[in-house]
């Protein structure tokens, strides 16, 4: 890549089959953006609030600041995050010129909810590992040799899945007046951008006598017998 943010193409191959764009002869310009696809498993943050701007890396493109998203997804897993042209209407169809690319493979692209989308496949690395999707076109440059322009780029960071368990326990006969899976589904899509499930369990409950002298204010042991009780039902915490 030179300093324009152009990447000279050596002739290299790719993992996963060629999926380079075809050549553009023309000077029609691009800038590709990103958005959450809605079938997505994982999670997508795009810059919407200035005071945010220091958690994003920056690029520049066409001569402007473009601030790279982020997208997370499993180590060694898939996920889907959607493209579009930013610089055409909704009616004009994905350009095929435009090719996806990371360090180490070629990306492929599914046709979008609409003709100026595409759902494109993002690949899980190792934990916590940062690679750069650069999306892409290929000119040819005065001598005639192909030149890819940088036309847009998304972080990918990848995260191990974790399981966690969560156990509702009705104290004093109080129940819980809430869905059990409800809640279990919330969490997971609340927890999803960082691979995290949980597991959510319900405890027929315990008994806490709060006031043993009978005063009518909660004895000052009264929250050390709560935690005695759910340590002895959890002694692993």
């Amino acid at each position: 890549m030179d300093g324009n943010g152009n990447v000279h193409n050596t002739g290299g191959s790719n993992q996963d089959g060629d999926n380079t764009p075809p050549a553009v002869t023309d000077s029609t310009q691009y800038l590709i953006v990103f958005d959450k696809n809605p079938n997505q498993t994982y999670g997508f943050d795009k810059k919407e609030y200035d005071a945010h701007l220091n958690n994003y890396n920056t690029a520049v493109i066409h001569e402007e600041q473009y601030i790279i998203p982020w997208k997370s997804v499993q180590s060694g897993g898939i996920d889907y995050v959607d493209v579009q042209n930013a610089q055409a209407d909704r009616q004009a169809a994905f350009p095929d010129a435009i090719g996806f690319k990371t360090a180490t493979r070629t990306l492929s692209a599914q046709a979008g909810m609409d003709d100026n989308k595409k759902k494109l496949s993002v690949i899980g690395t190792t934990h916590e590992n940062v690679e750069e999707v650069l999306v892409y076109v290929i000119r040819k440059d005065e001598e005639g040799k192909d030149t890819e322009e940088v036309v847009g780029k998304l972080n990918v960071i990848s995260y191990d899945q974790v399981y966690n368990k969560v156990y509702i326990v009705p104290v004093n006969g109080n129940g819980y007046p809430y869905n059990q899976t409800s809640l279990a589904n919330e969490l997971n899509r609340i927890y999803a951008q960082a691979a995290v499930r949980w597991d959510v369990r319900m405890h027929a409950g315990i008994q806490v006598d709060w006031d043993l002298d009978g005063d009518g204010k909660m004895d000052h042991e009264a929250p050390i017998r709560f935690l005695q009780r759910l340590q002895n039902i959890f002694p692993q915490t």
